[in-house]
């Protein structure tokens, strides 16, 4: 995603799926591996409808935790809910029934490579116990949302990578879960396929299912999710928003300046009195930051209009996410 792009959702769109209704909770989950402790006390409540990032350095945990969602991994301590037709439901008690409320699509592709895409569709669709006509009905659904209509005779081990990686996403979606797990499904892929898998993305949120997404692309992962969660020495550092981040580890947005004459030393001592802003100077830029970017430009405008020079240059940028991540790793 370009970092420019504008975000999926708006605040008030993020306040209203905000208000719904939990589909999937975590409590106080360990998870541990020969007796190394992956996921120590992991709480987490996923609301309905939204798309939430997980991030970690490699190793935190995140595909572990994504297994625990989804039952393939039980943990030492704690316990998994999932919403499904309005019930909630404990996957470690009843693992059958909360499996038809969830779909997991993992980094890399699960399915039959001598099957055909009808045919792997087909065969999950079976095993879910879909009646004829309603798997009918959804193969053709899933075929045109992840545009895989003129692939559907193709075998699987013949496709592209990146539409394996879309027959997969079909695969998880067969049975119409509530709510659709994918581990880094972006990876490995080139800028334009990871694109269109975050175009399918969108497309599948639309229709009402709640997405999970564990990355390591920041960038995407900043401008596709209502909320993130950072893992952090087997728990989570953080939970929230995006803006939520930015206000509470670092407020203060940089300015980058280019004036006509290059001469930042004069501007920088008319700047200096104030304390709040941090100032830096190459021989091309001059860089503020400070926690009030609209009164700063106001004033770095009349500096310069004083001084008889000229902006040719002036961008004001908050920190991104990769930026936010890098801090409160070091921070930790």
């Amino acid at each position: 995603m370009q970092k420019n792009e504008q975000r999926l959702y708006s605040p008030e769109s993020l306040k209203n799926k905000m208000e719904k209704e939990v589909i999937l909770r975590a409590e106080g989950i360990r998870k541990e591996f020969q007796d190394c402790v992956v996921l120590d006390n992991v709480s987490l409540s996923i609301q309905k409808g939204e798309i939430f990032g997980i991030i970690g350095i490699s190793g935190c945990g995140k595909t572990t935790l994504l297994h625990t969602f989804v039952g393939f991994n039980a943990p030492e301590q704690g316990e998994v809910f999932i919403t499904h037709n309005g019930k909630e439901i404990s996957i470690s008690k009843n693992m059958i029934l909360a499996r038809r409320g969830i779909g997991f699509a993992p980094q890399h592709p699960s399915f039959y490579p001598r099957l055909t895409v009808e045919e792997n569709l087909e065969h999950f669709g079976i095993l879910y116990g879909l009646a004829e006509n309603e798997l009918d009905e959804q193969l053709h659904e899933l075929l045109k949302v992840t545009k895989l209509e003129q692939a559907v005779d193709i075998r699987a081990d013949h496709l592209s990578y990146g539409m394996q990686k879309r027959l997969g996403i079909a695969c998880a979606l067969i049975h119409k879960p509530s709510i659709l797990l994918m581990d880094e499904p972006t990876a490995d892929l080139d800028p334009l396929m990871r694109r269109e898998i975050w175009k399918l993305v969108r497309r599948i949120n639309d229709t009402g299912t709640t997405i999970v997404i564990a990355s390591h692309l920041l960038g995407e992962v900043e401008s596709m999710c209502t909320r993130i969660g950072m893992l952090h020495n087997k728990k989570f550092a953080y939970i929230g928003t995006f803006e939520n981040m930015k206000q509470n580890y670092c407020p203060r947005q940089e300015i980058t300046l280019k004036t006509e004459s290059r001469l930042y030393d004069a501007l920088i001592q008319r700047l200096g009195s104030n304390k709040e802003l941090v100032v830096t100077a190459t021989n091309e830029h001059l860089q503020v930051m400070t926690t009030h970017p609209e009164k700063t430009v106001d004033a770095v405008m009349r500096h310069v209009k004083e001084m008889d020079d000229k902006i040719e240059y002036l961008h004001v940028s908050p920190p991104s996410l990769e930026e936010l991540f890098t801090l409160i790793e070091e921070e930790k």
